[in-house]
């Protein structure tokens, strides 16, 4: 998997990222199951402005990171800035390849 840095202009956040988690695959060709033991979990919001070039996009204007002791998703607002994701550290970790034996046990 690639690396992610965030554009320390939009946060205070200076690390890199080594894993993206993205839940909208339709299928499990190419993913991998990353498990480890949560260290702490980070909330990343950020407030937009529309576009002048186009209304119908959305610029990030700034962005601040909140430390949660439990992510369910559903962050409420903060001084007009919308939750967008999760920062999670883990320890202990161990990444192993999606097979199909593990996809059908899952379902």
């Amino acid at each position: 998997m690639g690396y992610f840095t965030f554009n320390k202009t939009l946060t205070d956040v200076n690390q890199t990222i080594e894993y993206i988690y993205d839940a909208h695959y339709e299928t499990s060709d190419g993913l991998h199951i990353l498990q480890g033991t949560v260290h702490q979990i980070n909330a990343i919001y950020t407030k937009y402005k529309t576009s002048a070039a186009n209304p119908q996009f959305l610029i990030p204007v700034s962005s601040l990171l909140r430390s949660v002791v439990d992510a369910n998703g559903y962050e409420e607002e903060i001084n007009g800035m919308t939750f967008d994701s999760y920062i999670v550290v883990l320890r202990n970790v161990s990444i192993k390849k999606v097979t199909n034996q593990i996809v059908r046990g899952l379902k």
